[in-house]
């Protein structure tokens, strides 16, 4: 299930550009998972400052989708870049391996 969510370092600047989406978990600097709820995961982020909300990587998505740039997994199998990045009314702005380097590379555009 852990590679359902966002590595913490990526978390953070999510979190840092406004992500805040309803989780049922938080992670922690060493990317230790814990889930227990919703309400569980705000009073978590209120009394241990380290800990972030456990985003999962549809949830960046969506979110970054609704701040105007798309994040695709590509069929094509013409490079090793299987994800891109392309803010509405742009062709492509950059292609990435990984969906969190696709999201670290969106995060840069808004």
């Amino acid at each position: 299930m852990k590679e359902l969510f966002v590595p913490y370092e990526l978390a953070v600047k999510l979190m840092e550009k406004g992500c805040r989406p309803n989780t049922l978990g938080v992670i922690y600097p060493d990317n230790e998972l814990f889930t227990g709820g919703e309400d569980w995961s705000k009073i978590m982020i209120r009394y241990a400052p380290e800990a972030r909300l456990a985003i999962m990587y549809q949830q960046a998505i969506d979110w970054l989708r609704g701040k105007g740039v798309r994040i695709i997994e590509s069929d094509r199998v013409i490079t090793d870049d299987q994800w891109i990045v392309k803010p509405d009314g742009a062709y492509k702005t950059g292609a990435y391996k990984t969906k969190a380097e696709a999201i670290e590379g969106a995060l840069k555009l808004i």
